[in-house]
């Protein structure tokens, strides 16, 4: 670029390459040029930071629902595998729940019971997304309520 500049200013320069410069030189500074925008790593103080403000901000999430969120800020591939099996665990602890005498003698929490135990099936079959894993949160939320009524 600084030499076509050059080269365009030089008096010896014969006109038709002055044109053929200054046509250069002008489709050069109107074009759109990409940034190539570097990812940066997370050093390890940032990523303590991180983790410190995480656990303050979080502290009243139960242990299962932080593993969730951690493996899917984290993790997708292990959080998959995690997915699979607290699925099948929360599916196990809601069927459960179906023999609790609070929720057999409602029929509303038996059919909203049994609908959730249809969600879950769902999400078996779904790659998971941010609304699955604040579903299944709420999930592990409401099995805690039953269990610890349950006790």
């Amino acid at each position: 670029m600084l030499a076509t500049i050059a080269q365009l200013f030089n008096d010896d320069t014969p006109a038709k390459s002055r044109v053929l410069l200054e046509n250069n030189l002008v489709s050069n500074m109107t074009s759109v040029t990409k940034e190539i925008k570097q990812k940066k790593g997370v050093d390890d103080f940032t990523f303590g930071q991180y983790v410190k403000v995480f656990n303050k901000e979080y502290s009243s999430l139960l242990s299962e629902q932080k593993k969730v969120l951690s493996l899917f800020i984290n993790d997708k591939t292990q959080m998959m595998v995690y997915l699979n099996e607290e699925i099948g665990r929360l599916r196990q602890a809601l069927n459960e729940g179906l023999n609790v005498e609070e929720i057999k003698e409602d029929k509303l929490m038996s059919e909203n019971t049994k609908k959730i135990i249809s969600i879950l099936d769902e999400m078996k079959n779904n790659k998971p997304t941010e609304e699955t894993i604040i579903e299944v949160m709420k999930i592990q939320k409401l099995v805690s309520e039953i269990q610890s009524n349950d006790d």
